[in-house]
């Protein structure tokens, strides 16, 4: 999913609904418009990815449950392959972004994703979907 231009129309969207509905709470002694403003903007942001972390989760669930499940010896895959897996395929970092987080080199990273590509990719042909 991510960050598209209807998803920062609707947090923008709902970032202003939410202004307008909680104007009442805001204190000028406290704090700037401006700050009370971005405070409310990041806490509609960290609610939306929080909703969608939920979403993804959720659609994997369900979809796990009906992708064939090869036994367990037949596949092994290492710790820091499935970090890579998650950091790429699921989260939606960059290969560079990926590779930074872990301390690892660029194309020891596009490697492991080129492997872990062939191997589901082989995984699918051997299941006879």
């Amino acid at each position: 999913m991510g960050f598209s231009y209807e998803n920062a129309e609707d947090i923008l969207q709902e970032t202003f609904l939410k202004v307008v509905r909680l104007q009442h709470t805001y204190d000028p002694k406290k704090s700037k418009p401006e700050t009370w403003f971005n405070y409310v903007l990041f806490s509609t942001v960290k609610t939306f990815l929080k909703q969608q972390h939920r979403e993804e989760d959720k659609l994997l669930r369900l979809t796990s449950d009906m992708i064939y499940a090869p036994p367990a010896d037949e596949i092994e895959v290492e710790d820091q392959d499935l970090k890579i897996y998650d950091l790429y395929f699921h989260v939606g970092y960059s290969l560079k972004e990926v590779a930074s987080m872990l301390n690892m080199n660029y194309s020891t990273v596009t490697t492991r994703v080129s492997r872990l590509k062939e191997r589901v990719k082989k995984l699918y042909e051997n299941s006879n979907l």
